[in-house]
């Protein structure tokens, strides 16, 4: 409002200025170029009020915003100035994924999709929703025995042992970097049933508005009749919401760890952390229903580009790919 005020009083000062021009001769043109500025005025105003009546709020000459970009004057966020902008017209990569999302978080600002709403199984990127909802429920030094149940979950595993107390710290660990399933599965029957963990997983989706997606296990294995499904869009919400936690974005990003005791070593099943610059995480997925999925993040001093691949065939070539259109294609100046 004050920068619209500001362009007010600028006007008036000209038209000050204007009275003060005693060397122009003719009068009439004088004249004539007051009333303009007045008439300029009073509609600016007017138009204002009425703009800012329907919104409920008093902002005087909304007719300048065409003129003048307030924003600007004040320091705009980058969505605002427009940035990252298309400057590059290049041919789309050629992938394998059936479905893609990606969105520059820093800048607010979708960056390439392919057939975003698909639903297709989400693979162990489920985790992230497993990781969110053990945050809720327990406290990170709280410890855990390990069930009998979750030492054969028919996926890829820790080896953590029959009865093994485990700190809920080094479960979250070991279930994100190393997308361990005995690890999910015991943090999901820990303090509430497994019922409960699972109903707790899909109640957190709604509020994220993951609108498409429905989650029958903590592990992300294939639903038996095809029901554990999320989409490209719904799995990049998850993954911003993911690494919103500190916590969570600091695992993510962890290319190696061991429990406490050294009994289990886990190794990122991320590779683009070991040869991709400015890879800073988040989760891979792979079952014979999905394919290769792999929520991925990329960062920098201007942005944050999170990229998610479903139903691949290479799900780092596609994501490595993607990103190298993107920076080609957009420019964050």
């Amino acid at each position: 409002m004050t920068i619209k005020l500001l362009v007010i009083f600028a006007l008036i000062k000209l038209v000050y200025f204007v009275d003060f021009l005693g060397s122009i001769p003719d009068r009439l043109v004088k004249n004539s170029f007051r009333l303009a500025l007045y008439t300029v005025i009073v509609v600016a105003a007017f138009s204002g009020v009425l703009i800012s009546s329907s919104a409920r709020e008093f902002n005087i000459a909304g007719i300048f915003g065409s003129f003048l970009n307030a924003s600007e004057v004040l320091g705009a966020s980058a969505k605002q100035r427009g940035i990252p902008r298309l400057t590059k017209e290049l041919t789309a990569p050629k992938i394998t994924a059936l479905s893609v999302y990606a969105y520059d978080i820093t800048n607010d600002k979708i960056l390439f999709e392919v057939d975003e709403h698909a639903p297709l199984p989400p693979a162990s990127v489920t985790k992230l929703m497993t990781a969110l909802i053990s945050l809720d429920v327990y406290g990170l030094e709280d410890l855990i025995a390990v069930p009998e149940i979750c030492t054969n979950t028919h996926s890829q595993e820790a080896g953590l042992n029959i009865g093994e107390m485990i700190r809920v710290r080094d479960l979250v660990y070991a279930m994100l970097v190393g997308s361990a399933g005995d690890a999910a599965c015991t943090l999901s029957i820990g303090k509430v049933s497994y019922e409960d963990f699972v109903s707790r997983m899909n109640s957190k989706a709604k509020e994220l508005g993951m609108k498409d997606t429905k989650l029958t296990n903590p592990v992300g294995l294939d639903g038996k009749n095809g029901d554990h499904v999320s989409t490209a869009y719904d799995l990049f919400l998850l993954s911003r919401a993911a690494i919103s936690n500190a916590f969570i974005k600091e695992i993510v990003k962890t290319k190696e760890f061991s429990t406490p005791s050294g009994a289990h070593v886990l190794k990122n099943t991320n590779d683009l952390l070991w040869n991709l610059s400015g890879t800073v995480g988040i989760k891979t997925g792979r079952t014979y229903a999905a394919g290769e999925v792999l929520s991925y993040a990329y960062a920098d001093d201007v942005k944050e580009i999170v990229i998610v691949v479903m139903g691949s065939n290479d799900r780092f070539t596609d994501s490595k790919l993607i990103l190298d259109w993107i920076l080609k294609s957009y420019s964050w100046m």
